[in-house]
């Protein structure tokens, strides 16, 4: 399963169009190609990370369980192509959005992944995570706690420390 990366464009912006469509019926087939296009380009697909990869991930704040279910092997196809740590730091864009679904399914990967979270740029996961200590759900506020428990060694305490001068 090897394409060329040559000649995607068109391709791409129609699966970008696609993963907005208010349709679930379209929204879901989309979501299945963008995990079949990162199988087939393997680490190529690295350019279109944000054309369709942030796009999709979009789809975790979905209501409907099924169209985030979907997102979920996909993530990890992309994972695969690319590395956990791109896909780390891309759902933590998707932790500073204050949505329940979408915040319980970006820790629920993260936190299968743990082992790679070092490796990923902790320098962005400060403020994501810290607005999450904020979030009304506990299971949210836990996850968090669990991730900065792994964060804060490498970034270290003071750069948290500022972070939360925001805060109330």
């Amino acid at each position: 399963m090897r394409i060329e990366n040559s000649g995607l464009n068109d391709l791409m912006d129609g699966v970008k169009n696609g993963l907005k469509d208010s349709n679930k019926a379209v929204v879901k087939p989309m979501i299945n190609l963008c995990g079949l296009l990162a199988e087939a380009l393997g680490k190529d697909i690295r350019v279109y990370t944000k054309k369709i990869f942030v796009p999709m991930l979009s789809n975790l704040s979905d209501k409907q369980s099924l169209v985030r279910s979907e997102c979920l092997p996909t993530i990890n196809k992309w994972a695969d192509a690319v590395g956990p740590e791109l896909v780390i730091n891309k759902l933590m864009e998707v932790l500073m959005v204050e949505n329940p679904e979408s915040r319980g399914e970006s820790f629920k990967w993260i936190l299968e992944h743990i082992d790679d979270v070092p490796n990923a740029d902790t320098s962005v996961m400060i403020k994501p995570l810290i607005s999450c200590l904020t979030d009304k759900l506990k299971a949210t506020r836990e996850n968090a706690e669990k991730v900065i428990g792994i964060i804060m060694p490498i970034v270290g305490y003071q750069t948290f420390l500022d972070s939360t001068k925001d805060q109330k």
